[in-house]
């Protein structure tokens, strides 16, 4: 039988094993949340769910846009509606101005694109990291002046995981899986298939079942997928946190840690109690 010396180390040791396979050196998956061209939809749908599973997300914003068609499957969020998922934690990303095939701008054209979306929403009072290529579509000339920009990262559309270990370098390539009607089988599988140590972006467009199917995922089904998520053993981070190395999948978590040291010090502290006993005992 343990002795009562090493009972708190042992404890607090299975405790910190528990998470992201702290022991085993395997570094667990990370799941990003992103929802484009911030749809109302996504928040009267989304949201809720959202914050139901304790997740977080990045809602990239054509700021040309914002408010518009309000009263119809196509209404698009307004700046309270922004300022609300700003308290509520999520990330507000830039989508560019007015969403255009930015590798086809002049470089001025390009630049009002990236600093006019910028600052619409920091007029909102928060720093805006994320930025999401419309189309998807970017080239080193893009990537180079979304940096100078300010910006701390940027997605992509293409359909990959990525080893977070190589997120420092590639921060502005950011691939993701377009997500609409597959199945949560689907969403499970994207995520095991994944190597260990890896970042997988979904991202969603509309969650209603009143737009076009191609861009949109039924409330329903939306719900289900988070539920996949949450299954999956993965955490749930956003991406401006990752590159700033506030959330890692490879590291256990900080409290798990305090729960080791406080364990390993009240150990300490009971042997020594048990010493000078002994030796007064002894005298």
């Amino acid at each position: 039988m343990p002795s009562r010396a090493l009972l708190p180390v042992m404890i607090a040791a299975v405790l910190s094993c528990s998470s992201l396979s702290a022991c085993s050196g395997e570094p667990g998956k990370v799941v990003c949340i992103f929802f484009d061209d911030a749809w109302r939809s996504q928040l009267e749908n989304a949201v809720p769910v959202l914050l139901e599973h304790g997740f977080k997300a990045s809602f990239a914003v054509p700021t040309a846009f914002i408010g518009l068609d309000q009263g119809t499957p196509y209404a698009r969020m307004t700046l309270d509606d922004l300022r609300k998922l700003q308290e509520l934690g999520m990330d507000i990303a830039s989508h560019s101005h007015t969403h255009p095939n930015l590798t086809a701008l002049s470089r001025e054209e390009l630049y009002y694109e990236l600093l006019e979306s910028k600052r619409i929403l920091e007029s909102l009072g928060v720093e805006v990291k994320t930025f999401v290529y419309p189309y998807g579509a970017w080239n080193t000339t893009v990537a180079q002046a979304v940096a100078e920009a300010g910006y701390l990262c940027a997605r992509t559309v293409e359909p990959a995981c990525m080893n977070l270990t190589l997120l420092p370098d590639f921060r502005y390539q950011v691939p993701s899986w377009s997500i609409t009607s597959e199945s949560p089988e689907v969403i499970s599988a994207i995520i095991a298939d994944s190597p260990p140590g890896s970042l997988i972006v979904l991202t969603y467009h509309h969650v209603s079942g009143d737009t076009p199917k191609e861009a949109s995922t039924s409330p329903a089904l939306f719900r289900q997928h988070m539920q996949a998520v949450a299954e999956s053993g993965a955490k749930v981070s956003l991406l401006p946190d990752l590159v700033e190395g506030g959330s890692s999948s490879s590291w256990p978590d900080i409290s798990l840690l305090l729960i080791l040291v406080i364990g390993a010090l009240v150990g300490a502290s009971v042997s020594l109690l048990a010493i000078v006993k002994s030796l007064r005992n002894a005298g």
